[in-house]
């Protein structure tokens, strides 16, 4: 264990002990066994011990068993530190009770009784180190108005009620330039879908966030290259009886329907779709096949395509892209302090609830007229419904059964087409209650826009990511901005790429997108990482703030660094749609700071301080300085100056005011205070 150096590293080392769990008696009983080990005196360690035994402080307030003990392998440094005081509490009878106090230690002479009596001194150093710290951080949360923090004592941390405070006092404030920086996926103009990604049979999310869909379509790749193969199994052996492989794109599902696809259960909701597509097909297995996918299933011979399990892999990374980020609006293409006015799409952002609503509200009314005579009902196209309803995000609705017409066939389709009725027509009944007093015509464009988006969460569900469409407010400079994104970066474009990829390591949400845009690379899908800077405000003069600074050179404050995904060309004056991936506020250091500096100097043994000064400073919104406290210690010798009067001028009041007495001599051969040379 490292040894401290002064009465301060003393102070510091004792309360970090403490709120590790040590006892202050324990730490100090420590120290000075260990000291007398160092001086030669080990022989009075014992003694000591039994002296000042350490035991549980509940032992010393009460009668009853005490359930735990301190270790007593060591001895109580503050319990000796008071039997040691009592010896030093009468200067006239001081010499008198060392004696007596020495004669007990064995083989005792005159020069290791000198050393334990500097390490008994040494107790009282220790302990006015805490007591002087503790004061210190009590003023410093004083003043700053934290009576809590303030109220802590030496004596509570010996017993144990209360940990013992963090010394604030000692802390430099750091100051610095905060940025805020940005991380966002932007669209313009209207979404493309690549070519591989056929309309879906249910578009109803790819309908409802087109956008969005278009961007996972090239984070995902092509569907047709990934190769599922389906397994059916000897019920006897459970040995692999026969194979057959399924492509993806034959599901015919939009992206998003991907994404959004329900993951619990024994089988996710992908799985489900594999193995009922396959059962449906004319070359498919047989009814009541025990069946299931092989996603570690290697493609051999074709780099270009993949297996599920590695589809799954990077489906995976895109779910927690999406998961983790938000819509955004104009407001986050500009400074936080701005208050950007409101520039959503709402007529377009209602549109695409009101299709979704209208989609989800036929469905009710579809499913009764299936199961209003379950005996004659069309097993293929109650199938077809429960698989409509997969695509509003309803758990469990792919059919438990792919083919027949059986009687339990019909039993099961019936009872999973019973238990997703109820769940839509509860979706159905939140729609009308959110629609209940809502007067569209009387709302304000922040109302609309909220209620397409609790209707489209409705319908969706509660993690459904919208995308509103908006016009950006400063488009003008965005539009500078982003054009000299290579001149931010120093003429290096690759500047922001080695930035991001030092960010993927401390910033969770630049690594979900960094993982995403690694896969997507790696499969050629035409989506890697493409960043484009810009600053705001903007100055054609400026250098950005994921650069080193230039020698000699400042960090302008309260700028915006904005670093903007997007493989496709983004206009900022035509109509936009984007998610945020992460955002942080950076707090750059200031080169200097200005500190302050306490001195220690000797003073009367567990002495407290007779005056305390608390200065505060004249203009809070400016930072103390030399000068000011100069001017504060001045002004507070003056005042003390005036208000200084003779005792005689007080009369018999004098006995009974607290006051301040200071011994004045005119001749100056004595002692004296005199004001008029304080300065």
């Amino acid at each position: 264990m490292r040894k401290p150096q002064s009465k301060w590293h003393w102070a510091i080392w004792l309360l970090d002990g403490i709120r590790q769990g040590q006892p202050l008696g324990a730490l100090l009983g420590y120290r000075f066994e260990r000291r007398l080990q160092e001086t030669g005196n080990p022989q009075f360690i014992s003694f000591f011990r039994e002296l000042a035994p350490l035991v549980a402080r509940k032992l010393e307030q009460t009668d009853e068993p005490v359930e735990e003990i301190a270790a007593n392998n060591v001895v109580d440094g503050l319990r000796l530190h008071s039997l040691w005081q009592q010896t030093q509490a009468d200067p006239l009878q001081k010499a008198q009770k060392e004696q007596e106090f020495f004669s007990k230690l064995p083989q005792v002479t005159p020069a290791n009784r000198q050393e334990a009596r500097v390490e008994l001194m040494a107790l009282n150093d220790a302990i006015d180190a805490v007591s002087d710290a503790l004061m210190a951080e009590s003023i410093y949360q004083a003043v700053r108005g934290n009576p809590l923090r303030a109220a802590a004592t030496v004596e509570s941390i010996a017993g144990g009620e209360t940990p013992p405070p963090e010394l604030e006092v000692v802390r430099t404030p750091r100051t610095g330039i905060a940025l805020t920086h940005r991380i966002v996926a932007l669209f313009s103009g209207d979404p493309h879908l690549p070519a591989e990604w056929v309309r879906p049979r249910f578009p109803f999310r790819a309908d409802s966030e087109p956008h969005l869909n278009a961007w996972i379509a090239k984070l995902l790749g092509n569907p047709a290259k990934v190769r599922c193969v389906v397994e059916r199994l000897d019920p006897g052996s459970g040995k692999v009886a026969e194979t057959k492989v399924l492509r993806l794109n034959q599901l015919r599902l939009a992206p998003l329907d991907y994404i959004y696809a329900v993951e619990g259960g024994q089988e996710a909701e992908i799985e489900q779709r594999i193995l009922f597509t396959i059962m449906r097909q004319p070359d498919g297995f047989p009814p009541g096949s025990l069946l299931r996918v092989n996603a570690g299933s290697k493609v051999e011979g074709k780099t270009n395509e993949l297996s599920y399990g590695e589809f799954n892999e990077v489906l995976r990374t895109a779910r927690k892209l999406i998961g983790g980020a938000r819509g955004i609006d104009a407001g986050d293409l500009d400074l936080p302090e701005q208050s950007a006015s409101f520039s959503v799409n709402v007529e377009e952002l209602g549109k695409r609830a009101s299709g979704a609503e209208q989609q989800l509200r036929r469905m009710p009314g579809a499913f009764k007229a299936q199961m209003a005579k379950p005996d004659t009902a069309d097993l293929d196209g109650l199938r077809d419904l429960i698989l409509h309803s997969a695509a509003f995000g309803v758990a469990g609705a792919v059919p438990l059964s792919a083919v027949g017409t059986s009687l339990a066939d019909r039993q099961v389709l019936l009872a999973q087409a019973g238990s997703i009725h109820k769940e839509i027509a509860e979706r159905v009944s939140q729609l009308t209650a959110l629609a209940t007093g809502f007067k569209a015509d009387l709302a304000t464009p922040e109302e609309r826009r909220d209620y397409a988006l609790a209707r489209l969460r409705i319908v969706f569900g509660r993690g459904f990511l919208v995308l509103p469409r908006f016009t950006a407010t400063n488009a003008a400079e965005l539009e500078k901005a982003l054009g000299d994104s290579a001149k931010l970066q120093g003429g290096d474009v690759l500047a922001s790429a080695t930035w991001f990829q030092r960010m993927a390591r401390v910033r969770d949400g630049v690594a979900r997108l960094n993982a995403t845009l690694i896969y997507s690379d790696a499969l050629n899908t035409g989506e890697e990482l493409n960043l484009t800077i810009a600053q705001i405000p903007y100055d054609r003069d400026d250098r950005w703030a994921g650069l080193p600074l230039d020698a000699g050179k400042r960090l302008p404050g309260g700028k915006l660094s904005l670093a903007v995904q997007s493989t496709a060309p983004v206009d900022v004056r035509q109509p936009l749609a984007g998610l945020l991936v992460d955002e942080w506020v950076e707090v750059v250091p200031s080169a200097t700071e200005t500190t302050g500096i306490a001195l220690q100097y000797d003073q009367p043994n567990a002495a407290p301080p007779q005056t305390i000064l608390i200065a505060v400073p004249p203009d809070v919104d400016t930072p103390w300085t030399i000068w000011s406290l100069q001017k504060v210690l001045l002004e507070a010798l003056d005042l003390a100056r005036i208000r200084a009067v003779d005792p005689d001028a007080l009369d018999e009041a004098g006995h009974f005011l607290p006051a301040l007495t200071f011994a004045s001599n005119i001749s100056g051969d004595t002692v004296s205070t005199d004001f008029s040379r304080i300065r």
